[in-house]
């Protein structure tokens, strides 16, 4: 479709939306390379693809004149040439750039839609679905001189079909061989460790960094063993193979013994690349008296930090919203699942979970069963590769109990405990 919108005599300027890493520039870089290679159409052939910097080009124009005519120069040497294509990557960022924010201010989109109209310039532009419909749609004068071309993430079974290609190419080079098994069991971590990430981009990122790795370590290939370490370089504390021995170190220097946590934390890693999906993410309920639940975050969040492992620590008071009928604000819902889509494997310290009324942990609840979010862009945020630890010190003992949600028995629950936490972290054993 990108071929047949360029080969238009009017607007010929097709503009890719899709979400990030889903292979728009690719599609960019692919075309130059069957145009230098003679494997386009004949009105295409001999064609040349420049990629505009937007910043470069506003860069310097201290004053609104100066950047007129600099973008106008641009376009008058462009048009002594009929075969150049110009790729604009983010290109919602042309909306404003140049101007002074006033309607119908000559920035860099307005100068150039009645060039992009008569066909005078070609042009592809690469944005994702949030910023075409934010920014580029809102512009309906612009958005018209472009043809959408919607581009869809790979799935995993559409991108083992061309894996060995895309290895192949790094193997090439890099002179690092693969084993033979290679692209299949990475697809299958990249599922299960990196899934806010989309194809190809996220199996192309494990492919370059296991070459890397291996390019470090002086191998000429790449084993099982270097697939791992490319994992645990981005899968946060689930996959960290040696955290227990340490953490237990911090907390033992405190005076604090948590076994059923350190167990937790072992079980969890113990042979997470067994692992066979990222759907539901693992979690842990604990409760205590405050000062010893006080000092066990401290802990978890100096290990974390220290060791460079991606946590985030918040009050449960602050997801109140009195306002919602639930009680809870599904702005920091959306702010979470923000964070998880950024930290990939993150820790979520959730503390003083029996501030909030039931109904609103009702919705943190929801997260453990179905393991995603969805944001206000559509995008579904997913928490498979997340822990949660949930914290209250409305416990009457003076020893901290850690326990795992689906192994509480009612017994075991302080009474003030079990009023103010919904009965459904308590889920009892058959």
């Amino acid at each position: 479709k990108t071929q047949t919108v360029l080969s238009r005599e009017r607007k010929p300027n097709p503009i890719l939306v899709g979400p990030a890493g889903g292979g728009k520039t690719a599609i960019v870089e692919l075309l130059a390379r069957e145009i230098v290679n003679d494997r386009v159409p004949n009105c295409l052939k001999g064609k040349v693809v420049f990629e505009v910097s937007i910043s470069d080009m506003v860069a310097g124009t201290e004053f609104r004149g100066n950047f007129e005519e600099r973008i106008k120069e641009f376009i008058n040497e462009v048009m002594k040439y009929d075969n150049i294509i110009l790729f604009f990557d983010e290109i919602h960022s042309l909306i404003g750039a140049g101007g002074t924010g006033r309607k119908g201010d000559l920035e860099a989109s307005n100068i150039l839609k009645p060039y992009l109209a008569r066909g005078e310039i070609s042009c592809i532009g690469a944005t994702t679905d949030y910023e075409y419909n934010q920014s580029f749609k809102k512009n309906p004068a612009l958005d018209r001189r472009f043809e959408k071309v919607s581009v869809l993430p790979l799935s995993s079974s559409q991108v083992l079909d061309i894996a060995d290609h895309i290895v192949e190419s790094f193997s090439k080079k890099s002179g690092v061989e693969y084993f033979p098994e290679f692209s299949k069991e990475a697809i299958k971590f990249c599922d299960v460790f990196l899934p806010n990430r989309n194809y190809p981009d996220k199996f192309v990122d494990i492919v370059d960094q296991c070459g890397a790795i291996a390019k470090l370590e002086d191998l000429n290939s790449v084993t099982r063993k270097t697939l791992k370490e490319a994992f645990v370089d981005k899968g946060g504390l689930l996959l960290k193979k040696d955290f227990k021995t340490g953490l237990s170190k911090e907390l033992l220097k405190k005076g604090i013994n948590c076994n059923k946590l350190l167990d937790f934390f072992k079980n969890i890693s113990e042979d997470v690349f067994t692992k066979q999906d990222g759907d539901i993410p693992n979690s842990i309920f604990s409760f205590g008296s405050e000062s010893d639940v006080k000092a066990v975050i401290s802990v978890l969040e100096s290990y974390f930090k220290s060791n460079g492992m991606p946590y985030v620590s918040v009050s449960a008071k602050s997801l109140v919203d009195k306002n919602s009928i639930s009680g809870f604000s599904e702005d920091y819902l959306c702010s979470l699942a923000q964070k998880a889509s950024i930290l990939e494997g993150a820790t979520f310290l959730i503390k003083d979970i029996d501030c909030i009324k039931k109904e609103a942990q009702s919705s943190l609840i929801q997260i453990l069963e179905e393991g995603k979010v969805e944001l206000p862009t559509g995008q579904d945020v997913r928490f498979g590769n997340s822990l949660f630890l949930f914290f209250s010190s409305k416990f009457k003992k003076e020893s901290l109990g850690f326990q795992a949600a689906n192994v509480l028995k009612s017994s075991d629950i302080d009474a003030d405990l079990k009023k103010a936490i919904n009965n459904e972290f308590f889920i009892e054993k058959v």
